[in-house]
């Protein structure tokens, strides 16, 4: 069992907490492997189960010239690794000197800040530390990793929109017709798309997971 820490905004960390969010999608990044400059075509992509549930991910060399193919093959496993493994989740915060820890996530809904509750401050005032910086004796939240496989982001299910945090919109007492994906699309682009775009239909590691007490 192999443990690695994982990136999640504040509105995905509750999502978790509220439990509408249990898988997430991680683009298969080419620059990972990229041997001394080489240069990959990532319609080339091959995903390829290893064994029952666990996934690896190989890419064919192509040269800067499409009709020069080399065949070569590179593989490497899931960078979160496979099920049974664990996540801890890396979140904005914001520590005090009198030891109080707080997270961004806790002020979010609709992405803007909520009531303040230290020192009669604006949250909007603290010093805030990016996710990336996130010791692990600060993280409060531990994923078992369930399932993890590889596929085209624009291949999710409604039923995978929801499971990746997107609400379920309903009026009248019953659920109306609306697409959870199109609302996925717009997530995705408003924190890959400068990189990975929608439109651009990556491959992406879809992992699932559950919370451990």
């Amino acid at each position: 069992m192999t443990e690695r820490g994982i990136l999640f905004s504040g509105p995905m960390v509750r999502a978790i907490l509220d439990g509408r969010k249990t898988q997430t999608r991680r683009v298969v990044e080419s620059r990972r492997i990229s041997p001394h400059g080489a240069f990959w075509d990532h319609g080339a992509y091959e995903p390829y189960c290893v064994a029952v549930n666990h996934w690896a991910f190989r890419l064919r060399q192509r040269t800067c010239l499409p009709s020069e193919d080399t065949g070569q093959y590179c593989q490497f496993d899931c960078p979160y690794g496979g099920i049974g493994d664990r996540l801890w989740v890396r979140e904005t915060f914001a520590a005090f000197a009198d030891g109080d820890l707080f997270f961004a996530a806790d002020f979010v809904k609709g992405g803007r800040v909520c009531v303040p509750v230290h020192a009669d401050d604006d949250p909007k005032s603290w010093r805030w530390t990016s996710s990336r910086f996130m010791p692990r004796k600060y993280s409060r939240l531990t994923l078992e990793v369930t399932g993890v496989r590889v596929e085209r982001v624009q291949d999710i299910s409604e039923q995978d929109a929801h499971a990746e945090g997107i609400p379920r919109v309903c009026a009248g007492g019953a659920c109306e017709c609306w697409s959870a994906v199109q609302d996925f699309a717009q997530l995705w682009d408003s924190i890959n798309g400068n990189r990975y775009p929608w439109a651009g239909n990556p491959w992406v590691w879809v992992l699932n997971f559950k919370v451990l007490a």
